[in-house]
């Protein structure tokens, strides 16, 4: 399948969820900006922290620009022109303009502010997961650089998926976007 998809939302939207469903039953393969992040940072035996994320990725876009791990991305899934291909956590106005003009079809995730910041709480993926108010949480939003600018990505996206359902209704919204970007 030759279509490339690239997930845009928020922080605990459910991104990897969506790419995990698209991978265990359309054979997706996908790549992520975090995934690359986390391997320099236990590379470097520093902890996967959020804030250790955010300093990298600032620093490498200060160095190589504003689109490096996308760039890197895009080559990678360059070796899978047979698969249906995902770049998972698209963060920037600059790399969903590039993405696009590399003929990748964004598409958004949106989930509630609270249902995120219970998902937050839960998730232990992270070193400093669980550790903020929930008035923080959503400050972290505003103020972060890697995550300030995501809402106004939607206006981007060919579809939009909302993520506050149960899994199965998260999973036929999965189908019904992939079949119109298939379809179009």
């Amino acid at each position: 399948m030759d279509i490339v998809i690239g997930l845009i939302g928020q922080k605990l939207t459910g991104k990897d969820t969506v790419a995990q469903y698209l991978i265990d039953h359309h054979e997706a393969v996908s790549f992520a900006g975090g995934h690359i992040l986390n391997d320099v940072l236990r590379i470097l035996s520093l902890d996967v922290t959020r804030t250790n994320e955010v300093d990298l990725v600032v620093a490498l876009r200060n160095a190589f620009g504003e689109t490096v791990l996308n760039v890197a991305i895009l080559k990678r899934l360059e070796k899978y022109p047979d698969h249906l291909r995902l770049i998972n956590g698209i963060r920037r106005p600059d790399e969903a303009k590039q993405a696009k003009a590399a003929g990748v079809r964004l598409v958004y995730i949106c989930t509630s502010p609270e249902e995120r910041y219970r998902r937050y709480q839960q998730r232990q993926e992270k070193k400093d997961d669980g550790v903020l108010s929930f008035e923080a949480f959503l400050e972290q939003d505003l103020s972060s650089p890697t995550e300030k600018d995501i809402p106004a990505l939607q206006s981007m996206c060919e579809y939009t998926i909302q993520n506050d359902a149960d899994v199965a209704g998260l999973h036929a919204q999965i189908d019904a976007c992939l079949k119109q970007l298939s379809n179009s």
